[in-house]
């Protein structure tokens, strides 16, 4: 198994707060680049397994950790071509892709590469209406959760069999948005087990600056 570290990003909604890459933000003495890492490692993986998709500032990532792949057009698109160019560096063989940004329980970790299903996503559980907007604010439609089915919102990390993380890869080819739009219209869609993060585990990614607030 591959994991791949999505740090590409520009710090756009936290610029004025910090002037490097979110996954260098410090939960204690460590950076959430490295706790992540670490909870790899203690799942199994080796460093060279262990790929960060760098862009922004990458010369600070790099510090951390060496294993790295550049996206020159971090400016220009979303994350859809980080994961492209971070699968580009794969054989044919399970990968788990994961937002930098990512303060996670290494036991996620460790649960997520143990399941027994080969397609797994985090998730977690909305028990609330969902509303969907426009740009406008101007309601587009809402999702309510009943008996028959739960609502998740996506939790930043999945794992992928090896024909869905070849498949994706084909698919992102000339994508310049979101992944996980992607995910969803792959034919193994159906395929995906949901992992709920419940209240015994830690995770939760860094947006705002309560974000922050929260990590101290």
């Amino acid at each position: 198994m591959k994991a791949i570290i999505l740090a590409a990003g520009v710090n756009k909604r936290l610029q004025h707060k910090i002037d490097y890459p979110k996954s260098l933000l410090k939960i204690g003495k460590k950076t959430i680049l490295e706790t992540q890492i670490a909870a790899l490692k203690s799942a199994g993986l080796k460093t060279k397994d262990i790929l960060v998709v760098v862009g922004y500032k990458k010369e600070m990532i790099e510090k951390y950790h060496k294993n790295t792949v550049y996206n020159k057009d971090y400016k220009k698109y979303d994350n859809a071509r980080s994961v492209y160019l971070g699968l580009q560096q794969t054989r044919r063989e399970e990968v788990l892709i994961l937002d930098g940004d990512l303060i996670v329980d290494k036991k996620i970790i460790k649960n997520i590469i143990s399941n027994k299903n080969k397609n797994v996503m985090l998730g977690k559980e909305v028990r609330d209406e969902l509303l969907f907007t426009y740009d406008d604010n101007i309601l587009e439609y809402m999702a309510i959760p009943c008996k028959t089915h739960k609502v998740f919102s996506y939790g930043g990390i999945v794992k992928l069999s090896k024909g869905n993380a070849y498949l994706l890869k084909l698919n992102l080819q000339h994508k310049t948005k979101w992944y996980t739009s992607q995910l969803v219209d792959m034919k193994g869609a159906n395929d995906f087990y949901v992992l709920n993060v419940d209240k015994n585990y830690k995770c939760f990614d860094i947006d705002t600056e309560e974000d922050i607030k929260k990590l101290k």
